[in-house]
């Protein structure tokens, strides 16, 4: 079975994701896996409480032809942002060429023409308003998804207005702090692992070269490995693009303390520079 909804980006030949979750699109991996099991319960066969079997039969296609595919599409890092780049590159041909798409809903239509300061915090609000009752009447979710998805196609378009590399900023490039990457590298320097630890924050770093919190904890993921020349430039770098930042401060000065006792054994040198990320972290080093 095939659910036609031409509204918002979908009319731009794409499967809007988001719309179908009902959630924003910076959405995190948390927020999408709360929102598709509150779905879930509401569509699953085995959840499922609908009266007719009309409902029910409704239910079923809805959760496995639309939602349990979004779902897979984006609460995984790497594939979310793959779809993001394709919506932002949908925002910047309509601003190109100067051109509005058909725009439905009066709420989407209030967002199209609104120049608050708090175009995210509006965007949320109808969003979520939405949401909270997407699946409760499966007749009339396919409607929603399309007003959802709307709202979602004004939102880039005021986005692209407000500024032109938006999508750059919030959207290909992993967010500063609250990334699973960066938490990962965190917990892998805690766990004396430097070698996974750099690796994931390449991958940041790959995407968005300017994260004074990425350089900062690769910076002491090389410490940890006794790399203090790779260390420095990332965590020198560090100082460069966020010397305000309290990891990237206890960065430079383990860094510091590194390069004094540089005269000391590896071991020595390995034992202290555990010492100095039990206290950056307020963990205790196994």
């Amino acid at each position: 079975m095939s659910f036609t909804i031409e509204q918002g980006l979908f009319q731009y030949n794409i499967r809007d994701h988001h719309a179908i979750l009902g959630v924003p699109l910076d959405a995190d991996e948390q927020e999408i896996r709360k929102q598709y099991l509150k779905i879930a319960r509401y569509l699953h066969p085995d959840t499922c409480k609908f009266a007719t079997d009309r409902e029910k039969k409704l239910a079923n296609k809805l959760f496995s032809h639309l939602v349990s595919p979004a779902n897979k599409q984006i609460s995984t890092l790497q594939l979310r942002m793959e779809h993001l780049l394709i919506v932002a590159q949908i925002a910047q041909k309509i601003t190109q060429e100067s051109t509005i798409p058909a725009i439905t809903s009066e709420n989407a239509k209030k967002l199209l023409n609104t120049d608050s300061p708090n175009l995210h915090l509006q965007y949320r609000r109808l969003i979520n308003k939405i949401s909270e009752t997407q699946y409760a009447k499966v007749e009339e979710a396919i409607s929603d998804i399309g007003l959802i998805s709307e709202i979602n196609l004004v939102y880039i378009i005021q986005k692209q207005r407000q500024d032109f590399n938006w999508a750059d900023k919030n959207l290909t490039a992993p967010a500063k702090y609250g990334n699973p990457y960066i938490k990962r590298a965190q917990q892998y320097i805690e766990q004396n692992l430097p070698a996974q630890a750099i690796t994931e924050l390449r991958d940041v770093l790959e995407h968005d070269p300017s994260n004074a919190i990425a350089h900062a904890l690769i910076g002491l993921a090389y410490l940890e490995q006794n790399q203090i020349t790779m260390a420095k430039i990332h965590i020198n770098k560090s100082l460069q693009l966020g010397s305000h930042e309290a990891l990237v401060l206890k960065a430079k000065e383990a860094l510091d303390k590194i390069t004094r006792e540089s005269d000391n054994s590896k071991e020595q040198s390995g034992r202290k520079t555990n010492d100095i990320f039990k206290n950056i972290f307020g963990g205790k080093k196994e």
